[in-house]
């Protein structure tokens, strides 16, 4: 694991746990979620139109590419998705660790199945990750129970951590099959895959009924204006905070997608992207109040650990 792919992974962190805490700050996160993702496209679509123009940026994908993106479109909108009910349903320093720890051994397992399986000290580093994820969701030790991972929330953030699995297999293939690869290939597949993600979220939230945060009251069954947030059921959700999450979020992709070129291990990465866990749970107890300090900054430490290992031994 060279300098460059930590150095690209550990700014994706940062960018990461910053616009999930600005989710976590809304009373409609679904909305926020919506309105960054049409943001991005909106503001995405100038410049890709231009690239075009100029450079015939759409080469650069290959048909495998191109496949690689309506996967991680169609899976990404439903971690979106499911995210949000997960946010409506669970504090921030439960929901973000568990569903960024979970994918993280499946991925590991498919690149053993792509032939590139972590080495035995790569493996030590990403359990290390794992635990420490495991611990960060926890309020106290007497809070170990299957309760606390097995109750109504839980479905909502297996959801949106096999969301993760979903495009992050396809995102690691697409990075290998670009022509050339670079920081600019890596931004076209970003802004077509969410695209598809904003698809794939508008279409579920008209599709499936979402209940009001502390209300029983259920939005997204075919009304276009509740889907998008403007409904009025919630407190308006604005534009310029959504705007800094899609900023944060397609810079944050946007690294990962460089750093997937550079290593062969999709595995490697996500597990030290959960360096975010660390960024994430210090300012949420900052922010939110939430509690739970000791046990949750000893998984803290239990990621950033992993992460060295990973770096050293991987």
């Amino acid at each position: 694991m060279n300098t460059a792919v930590l150095v690209l992974v550990l700014g994706s962190a940062v960018g990461h746990a910053a616009w999930n805490l600005l989710t976590r700050g809304q009373t409609d996160r679904a909305a926020f979620l919506l309105r960054s993702l049409i943001i991005v496209i909106v503001l995405g679509a100038v410049a890709v139109t231009a690239g075009e123009f100029f450079g015939d940026v759409f080469s650069r994908l290959t048909p495998t590419a191109w496949l690689c993106v309506g996967l991680a479109g169609l899976f990404g909108g439903l971690h979106y998705f499911f995210l949000a009910h997960s946010y409506d349903s669970a504090d921030f320093t439960t929901v973000y660790p568990v569903v960024r720890a979970l994918p993280i051994v499946l991925i590991a397992f498919g690149d053993a199945f792509r032939g590139r399986e972590p080495t035995p000290l790569g493996w030590v580093g990403i359990m290390v990750v794992v635990a420490g994820c495991a611990l960060s969701s926890m309020r106290s030790l007497r809070s170990i129970a299957w309760s606390h991972y097995f109750n109504r929330s839980s479905i909502w953030m297996a959801l949106a951590a096999l969301g993760i699995v979903g495009y992050t297999i396809p995102d690691k293939i697409a990075a290998e099959n670009m022509t050339p690869s670079g920081l600019a290939s890596a931004v076209i597949y970003q802004y077509l895959a969410l695209l598809g993600c904003l698809i794939v979220f508008v279409a579920a939230r008209m599709l499936l009924p979402m209940r009001v945060h502390g209300s029983s009251r259920l939005v997204g069954t075919g009304r276009v204006s509740e889907a998008l947030g403007v409904s009025g059921v919630h407190r308006p959700v604005g534009w310029f905070k959504p705007a800094m999450a899609a900023a944060l979020n397609f810079g944050s992709y946007g690294l990962i997608l460089w750093a997937y070129q550079m290593v062969g291990r999709a595995g490697y990465v996500l597990a030290m992207r959960q360096f975010s866990i660390v960024i994430g749970v210090i300012l949420a107890f900052a922010i939110f109040k939430e509690s739970g300090r000791i046990v949750r900054i000893a998984g803290a430490v239990l990621v950033t650990i992993g992460v060295i290992i990973i770096k050293c031994g991987g």
